[in-house]
Formats: structure tokens, C-alpha cells, sequence
């Protein structure tokens, strides 16, 4: 479409459960989104027949069976029944109502976040109740795709594909899938480490979810990092509060450091 500019933190994509922006669907939001889909789904109509146009002449001989003239329906006339309306296709519910992944980590559906996921792996930090001698180790996303195991299928709904390091002697290298709720997405820390916005800011100048970005400082105290691109140019926005990022690790480095 020529000359029509789209705000991307206001419109979803179709089966995900964030706005093109990567912001999260509140489930309000979810449900009259549903809804506007549904509405916007156009059943097909049958044929209906056409309407027979009057003569031309008034001269017409009354039809057999009517009381009257061609034009006057009576009980002898036979009523044409309306051609029924085809049912709307099925509509394909967002994601998230499948458990695929939660609301906390739509951002795992953002397009250009899985692109990303393709070359970069995001860094989560385990939490209590996952094997307890875990709880604060990191883990990193598999790569290409976190919601795909190591075997090739997909992983049960609501959790990541990640790699972490066993907590046994030799720390061997393992491979699981866990849940969701057991991670949180690991903050950027370190200075010249790399981070991925996952939350869309509330200005018209906000860094797009999914842009990588390089950590040049980051502020226990204000809890922001400061940013620049990769390229070494300014970043749209210099600093980002720690809930909008998190750290990535190229997918030839895969540290867990």
C-alpha cells in the first residue's frame, strides 16, 4: 500500500499475541482482537436469483394460477425460497490460546525476533523450582529455532529449547526443555556484551523489538544499560530500563558465563 504508513505498536499480526511492534497483548486486547478478525472474515453468498424485471408491455395475459396479474403473489403462487448463506471459514485463534507460548514471552513470536533467534542465542536465567540446585544458573536458546528440540520436534507447549551446563563434575553440556515459568530473561550486566529489545517503549522513536543492540554501560542503580548500534552509531535511544532488553550471545559464542 503506497503512502499508507502503519503504526506498528497498534496492529497485531494474525496468530501471535503481540502487535507488530512486539508489544504484549493484554487479554482484553486478545479478546476484541479475536473478535475484529471474526468480523472481518466475509462469508460467501450463494447465487441468489435475480429478480425478473416487469414487461415491457401492459398487455401481459395474467399467469395461470394467480388471482389477479403476474405481479400480485397470492396463495397459489409458489414462494422461492432464499439460497442459505455459506458458513464463514474456520478462524485460526491467536497462539496463545493454544499454551504455544505465554503472554510474558510473546516476544518469541515476533517475526523479527525469530529471525534473530537464527543468529543469536538469548541468554534466561533459571528460577526456583526447576531442579533446585539450578535456580539463578544460565541457560541460552537453542538456535535456529527455541521452539524446536534438539530432536527435531517441536517442544511441549509453554516451554524453550535451551542448552546450559550440567551442575555435575566435568559440567557437561545438556540439552533441555523447560518451562516458561521457570525462566526469566537474563539481564545485560556487562560492558561490550550484546542485548535484544523484547518490549516496545511508549515514544514514537522507540527501538523496534528484536533490534541487537551493544551494551557500552549498564546502571545497577537507575537498572537501565546504556546502548549504542553495532555499527558503533547512536542507537535511536541511549539507554533502556532492564525490562526491555535482554542479553544475547552470537550463536558462534555460545557462553554462559
Amino acid at each position: 500500500m503506497h503512502g499508507v504508513k502503519v503504526t506498528q505498536s497498534r496492529f497485531p499480526f494474525r496468530g501471535a499475541g503481540t502487535t507488530m511492534a512486539g508489544r504484549i497483548l493484554s487479554p482484553r486486547q486478545v479478546v476484541e482482537i479475536v473478535g475484529a478478525f471474526q468480523q472481518g472474515v466475509v462469508a460467501e453468498h450463494a447465487a441468489m436469483r435475480a429478480k425478473t424485471p416487469p414487461p415491457t408491455s401492459t398487455d401481459a395475459p395474467p399467469s395461470p394460477g394467480s388471482s389477479s396479474g403476474p405481479w400480485v403473489v397470492d396463495a397459489l403462487d409458489r414462494a422461492i425460497p432464499e439460497a442459505p448463506l455459506m458458513s464463514a471459514p474456520t478462524l485460526f485463534l491467536p497462539l496463545i490460546f493454544y499454551s504455544r507460548i505465554s503472554l510474558e514471552f510473546g516476544f518469541m513470536l515476533n517475526p523479527i525476533v525469530k529471525e534473530n533467534l537464527k543468529l543469536y542465542h538469548a541468554v534466561f536465567k533459571i528460577t526456583a523450582g526447576w531442579r533446585g540446585s539450578y535456580a539463578g544458573r544460565r541457560v541460552i536458546t537453542d538456535a535456529p529455532d527455541p521452539l524446536q528440540s534438539a530432536s527435531g520436534g517441536q517442544v511441549p507447549p509453554s516451554h524453550l529449547a535451551v542448552t546450559l551446563t550440567a551442575h555435575t563434575k566435568g559440567a557437561a553440556v545438556l540439552q533441555e526443555n523447560i518451562p516458561e515459568k521457570y525462566l526469566d530473561p537474563y539481564t545485560p550486566h556487562e560492558k561490550n556484551t550484546l542485548c535484544m529489545v523484547i518490549k516496545h517503549g511508549d515514544g514514537a522513536e522507540s527501538e523496534s523489538v528484536g533490534m541487537v543492540l551493544r551494551v557500552t554501560a549498564s546502571s545497577i542503580k537507575n537498572e537501565c544499560v546504556m546502548v549504542r548500534c553495532l555499527d558503533g552509531s547512536l542507537a535511536k535511544e541511549k539507554q533502556l530500563p532492564w525490562d526491555r532488553v535482554i542479553r544475547v550471545n552470537e550463536v558462534d559464542i555460545p557462553s554462559l558465563s
